[in-house]
């Protein structure tokens, strides 16, 4: 499961960054920190993206079809944000032409976008769930700066912790342990193991 859920958020980060660059060169300013949405994965962002993905589509479709289409946030906070996409939109009439592939493109990839943060939503659910059972699991979700996320993502990767005979071993295997060597009449010496788990590690 944390291997699927790195796998789902790589994608995420890419389609995320790949629809806010499209986004700023055809709707400046929508997508800008302090400005109307402060990130490309925004849900309000996102939904109103599939209705409506070019200035001239959310121009005519008006503040209140706007508003619903945001879908996020109370209904004040929907109308105020919708006025100033509709004022904006309406002021790039005549000034920026988006062709009818590229607002598909904008729609579907806000889509793929929904799509992905619900997998990661329903994979910290399912995860919750089975830590929660997890005799271990458990007692990491109870520590204080530990996570669904960090928890799961350490058992997944250590696996079974009855098969390291010390927590030295453990240590060792996620790169935080010195292994000591000594030969002949030379005192012990200790370095950094140059195989273990990155993963883990991290």
């Amino acid at each position: 499961l944390d291997r699927f859920r790195t796998g789902v958020l790589v994608q995420k980060v890419t389609l995320q960054n790949r629809l806010a660059a499209k986004v700023r060169q055809d709707w400046p300013e929508l997508v800008v920190s302090d400005r109307i949405f402060v990130s490309a994965d925004a849900m309000g962002l996102l939904h109103l993206l599939t209705k409506y993905s070019t200035p001239e589509q959310a121009a005519r479709a008006g503040t209140s079809r706007v508003a619903a289409a945001i879908r996020t946030g109370g209904q004040i906070h929907r109308h105020a944000k919708a006025e100033r996409i509709v004022e904006q939109a309406r002021s790039l009439r005549g000034k920026v032409a988006v062709s009818p592939a590229t607002a598909l493109v904008v729609r579907k990839m806000a889509e793929e976008l929904i799509l992905a943060i619900e997998s990661v939503n329903a994979w910290e659910k399912a995860m919750a769930a089975l830590l929660k059972e997890h005799f271990f699991g458990a007692w990491l979700l109870e520590q204080t700066g530990i996570s669904v996320r960090t928890a799961g993502c350490f058992l997944g990767e250590a696996g079974a912790l009855d098969r390291y005979p010390t927590e030295s071993k453990l240590a060792r295997s996620a790169g935080n342990g010195a292994v000591r060597v000594q030969s002949g009449s030379s005192g012990p010496r200790h370095y950094d193991a140059h195989r273990y788990n990155h993963r883990l590690k991290r």
